[in-house]
């Protein structure tokens, strides 16, 4: 059996967009399946699988909290499974594809492979729109996609291979606790709402519920600064200023 599967947490878009990119190099000579892991099927197993690619958005210099939970919430797997994983980034991904590794290995999902892809920077666009770098993905992205793709199918020794510490990322530190611990409060603009419920629906850790008139209202307390609701509101609704509405946002 040589199957692969792609399972990824996505928060606005780019880890799924570096997902499917690689799903469609890997369909052309392999068999592959994709899921999110907020889309998995409830009878999914990995022991269908000889090889396995794990993608996730770094936030503040750590894996996003869904994708964390998602690990540490698995059982063990039967088979040592040789995996790829890789994160997104907008401008520092620090050590969080070392974190992510060692929750991977506790479960026999065994990183053989790893690395990182510079994209849209998710809070950067929202706090600093007018900055163009912001909006860019890395030279040469789909390329480097392929390349990795390839090593990672021609390593045959299942043998870890965790990135070292990087003991420079203490520079980043004081940067990284002020972000950890800053939420921002992001408002809802009403004259612009359709109350299309989007943002509740797709919210990953349910920081949105209806309230009066059926306008959605927003928990600080539970928010993880992933921003997926501002840059997937079809209608710029919401944002980080009280006064100023977006004009642009990620995907738009």
């Amino acid at each position: 059996m040589n199957k692969i599967v792609i399972i990824y947490y996505s928060g606005v878009g780019n880890t799924k967009a570096i997902a499917q990119d690689m799903y469609r190099y890997l369909k052309l000579k392999n068999s592959v399946d994709i899921y999110s892991i907020e889309e998995l099927p409830a009878e999914f197993s990995f022991d269908k699988y000889s090889k396995l690619i794990i993608g996730f958005s770094t936030i503040h210099a750590e894996p996003a909290l869904p994708m964390r939970d998602f690990i540490q919430q698995l059982n063990v797997s039967k088979k040592k499974l040789p995996t790829f994983i890789y994160t997104t980034y907008g401008l520092y991904s620090g050590n969080a594809i070392r974190i992510l590794c060692k929750l991977a290995i506790v479960k026999n999902l065994v990183p053989i492979y790893t690395s990182g892809y510079q994209c849209p920077a998710i809070d950067g666009i929202l706090l600093t729109p007018k900055i163009k770098r912001w909006y860019g993905y890395e030279k040469g992205l789909s390329l480097r996609i392929k390349s990795d793709l390839d090593q990672f199918l021609n390593i045959t020794e299942v043998c870890s291979k965790i990135p070292k510490l990087k003991w420079y990322s203490i520079l980043n530190y004081p940067n990284k606790m002020v972000g950890k611990h800053t939420r921002f409060k992001i408002y809802l603009h009403t004259n612009k709402c359709i109350k299309c419920g989007m943002c509740i629906e797709k919210c990953p850790v349910g920081a949105y519920a209806r309230g009066s008139n059926n306008l959605p209202v927003f928990d600080t307390e539970k928010c993880i600064r992933c921003y997926r609701c501002i840059h997937h509101c079809s209608q710029l609704a919401l944002s980080l200023s009280k006064r100023k509405t977006l004009k642009r946002t990620l995907i738009n």
